[in-house]
């Protein structure tokens, strides 16, 4: 059921299935009431999948029906775009309907506009024309700046004891939530694990510490870097990104039923393997953003993690997202190898020149049909690159 991204991608739809009088329909559509050609549509609609990143799980010609998914940092959703034709009294309408199948709502919502307004044509020139005939329209839209409303003091956090929190216990909320993760990710129900691998996201990502060194501790943990706690974090992370439970899945996943699995259970297993390679993102860019290097140059993990990373880059085609993800950790252990001892050159020569080839053909994958992944493949080859030309240029590739 997943659409092989190796070359643009092509929905075209000679005719729509008509929709009956009184149809209710979601309120995330549009009625395209215009000369524009349902070819047109399928057009802009494959565009903004490719710039957004959107991974199509089906493009149904013949029913007029795509569906694709969306994956934002821990976060992802299924959409389904629908197109029908309604006959009016001088003209007909292409009506796009834009469901939400599952996943976080937030998401859909905004991915949700950006597909309705790709289907339209708007693009920014046409934006700026809507605003100006607005204000024209009502002259109460004008630039008259709103008054700064003042803001309250923020309340330091106090104890049950009545004093402000100190960093010891701090210390321990974080030990007792990185033990809440641990067993969470080891429960056998799949909501539980599901919450346990997107809490350890949460954890990692430095965006979201209040500056306690929650980020730094967890990153610690799931790059077995930590020894002050016991937990099997580090083995879960590593060995789902080694397993290929799934790999029937990447060429066929129609195939289900020949499996001991079900539809479900692959479904949850993929979801499981984006969350601990966005762990593992988070992680590696946390420590190498705080300065914390000499933790990731003193460890012998480096070589195995790239040919990890490698292999998963060459299926780039059936899974942008991980491999997109693949690439972002490339970038910074390209960096760490840069600043490493340049005796180890020769011995990473030949991993580096297949590193060098499949991100090559990664970025060309991202460019016709994943943007994320073209733009993370690019910042690793400029990494690998920087690597074997001049030390200098790191700082100008952490930048971007």
């Amino acid at each position: 059921m997943m659409n092989p991204i190796t070359k643009e991608l092509e929905w075209n739809c000679s005719t729509l299935p008509s929709i009956p009088d009184f149809t209710p329909l979601a309120t995330t559509h549009a009625s395209i009431r215009s000369s524009t050609s349902a070819n047109d549509i399928t057009r802009r609609l494959c565009e903004c999948f490719a710039k957004r990143s959107l991974v199509t799980e089906e493009l149904n010609a013949d029913e007029a029906r795509a569906v694709v998914r969306c994956t934002r940092d821990a976060h992802t959703t299924k959409i389904a775009v629908q197109l029908y034709q309604k006959n009016e009294s001088k003209t007909t309408a292409v009506i796009v309907e834009v469901v939400r199948l599952s996943g976080d709502m937030l998401l859909f919502r905004r991915e949700s506009q950006a597909i309705l307004s790709a289907a339209r044509g708007d693009n920014e020139l046409n934006k700026k024309k809507k605003k100006e005939e607005e204000k024209k329209k009502n002259p109460c839209m004008s630039s008259t700046k709103r008054p700064v409303l003042s803001r309250p003091v923020p309340v330091k956090k106090r104890s049950r004891s009545g004093g402000t929190t100190s960093q010891g216990d701090h210390d321990v909320h974080m030990h007792m939530a990185i033990e809440k993760t641990d067993e969470l990710i080891k429960k056998d129900r799949m909501d539980a694990c599901i919450i346990g691998w997107a809490s350890l996201c949460a954890l990692t990502d430095s965006s979201t510490d209040g500056g306690h060194g929650t980020a730094v501790h967890a990153s610690k943990i799931v790059l077995g870097l930590d020894e002050e706690m016991t937990t099997d974090i580090h083995m879960n992370v590593f060995e789902i990104l080694s397993s290929r439970c799934c790999e029937n899945t990447r060429s066929d996943i129609d195939e289900v039923h020949t499996s001991h699995k079900t539809s479900i259970e692959i479904e949850i297993a993929l979801r499981i393997r984006r969350l601990a390679f966005q762990a593992l993102k988070n992680a590696l860019h946390t420590l190498y953003s705080t300065g914390n290097v000499h933790l990731l140059q003193a460890q012998d993990f480096k070589h195995d993690l790239i040919m990890l990373l490698v292999e998963e880059m060459k299926f780039a085609d059936v899974s942008p997202c991980e491999a997109s993800m693949a690439a972002a950790c490339l970038k910074v252990l390209f960096l760490l190898l840069q600043q490493n001892d340049r005796d180890s050159h020769n011995e990473d020569g030949a991993i580096q020149s297949e590193a060098q080839e499949v991100l090559i053909q990664a970025k060309y994958t991202g460019g016709c049909s994943y943007a994320d992944l073209a733009i993370a493949s690019e910042r690793a080859l400029a990494a690998l690159n920087a690597r074997n030309n001049d030390v200098n240029d790191v700082v100008d590739v952490a930048s971007q």
